[in-house]
């Protein structure tokens, strides 16, 4: 009977092994770039604990991409997160600044004052922009600048803009020259209106020629003249939903002083707001490396064991 369960102890035996080996994972394998200490064994173990970098499979990276592209939109740290239960397009539009990786177009029309604007956020915390102003399809100012937050509180924020452009004015009064402008906001939100109030100080360097006509002949001379044009607006912005808004102003303009002409107006206008899609970073395959495998490097070769 003895011999009989030796006999079936034994025949059993490599069936055991077969299903042992087929059950137990296989060791991973470490490939070495010449640090010193490694052998470069294909059979050289590494502790999984110390591992720092991984470079996952073929299989592994497409289901990454699917994974990043079913995930597309905003990345960490720029969700669309709400300030009062305001939402960031039309509070930005009331400020003047978008935040990083955000932007935001402002449409306007009223009279006499029209308006475009794109604006950019960064991280650095300014916004660069765009603007054309029009009053009555008479006078154009194109401008760049950019904006910035001086006082930045959940129901408060002051900001300032600069702007510099040219100035286009045609009719009976035809004007060109450079212009410069600075402008200060300041906006307090509240669920989902957010009132603000803005001051604008604009100059503008005219160069005016004059020619005198003699019998002799005639002469022509250049001079240079300022013009400042103060305004204010006071305005609501209303968020309709994350990425639209409405904006609604009555504007104040002190026309060239101090020959002040006080011209009142009003405007309506659209706010799109949304953020600047990035690429995500593709996992490569490293060159050499078979598919299917994992490869895990260790900086301290100290602690390697030979496989058996």
């Amino acid at each position: 009977m003895t011999s009989r369960l030796t006999t079936c102890a034994f025949a059993g035996l490599p069936v055991l092994t077969a299903i042992t080996l087929a059950i137990a994972p296989l060791p991973a394998t470490a490939s070495t770039s010449g640090n010193a200490g490694t052998s470069g064994s294909p059979n050289t173990l590494i502790e999984p604990s110390t591992a720092t970098t991984a470079a996952l499979s073929s299989d592994s990276n497409s289901n990454s991409d699917s994974n990043s592209n079913s995930n597309s939109g905003p990345g960490p740290g720029t969700s669309f997160k709400t300030v009062i239960g305001l939402p960031p397009s039309a509070f930005e539009a009331a400020s003047g600044v978008s935040a990083g990786g955000r932007w935001l177009f402002v449409g306007s029309a009223g009279l006499p004052w029209s308006a475009l604007r794109l604006q950019l956020g960064t991280r650095s915390g300014f916004s660069p922009l765009i603007e054309l102003q029009s009053a009555r399809l008479r006078r154009w100012r194109p401008a760049i600048g950019f904006a910035t937050h001086w006082l930045h509180r959940p129901r408060l924020r002051i900001s300032g803009e600069w702007l510099l452009g040219w100035l286009i004015q045609t009719g009976d009064l035809p004007r060109r020259g450079p212009n410069a402008e600075l402008r200060v906001r300041i906006a307090a939100p509240f669920r989902r209106l957010a009132p603000y109030l803005m001051f604008g100080s604009q100059s503008t360097l005219l160069a005016n020629r004059t020619t005198v006509s003699r019998v002799d002949g005639a002469s022509s001379s250049w001079s240079f003249d300022g013009k400042w044009t103060g305004f204010a607006t006071l305005g609501l912005a209303l968020a309709i939903n994350r990425r639209l808004g409405l904006d609604f102003g009555v504007d104040m303009t002190f026309y060239d002083v101090p020959n002040t002409q006080t011209i009142p107006g009003a405007h309506v206008g659209l706010l799109i707001g949304g953020f600047r899609r990035t690429r995500q970073p593709k996992n490569r395959q490293p060159v050499g490396q078979p598919a299917n495998t994992i490869t895990i490097v260790k900086h301290s070769p100290a602690q390697r064991t030979k496989a058996p």
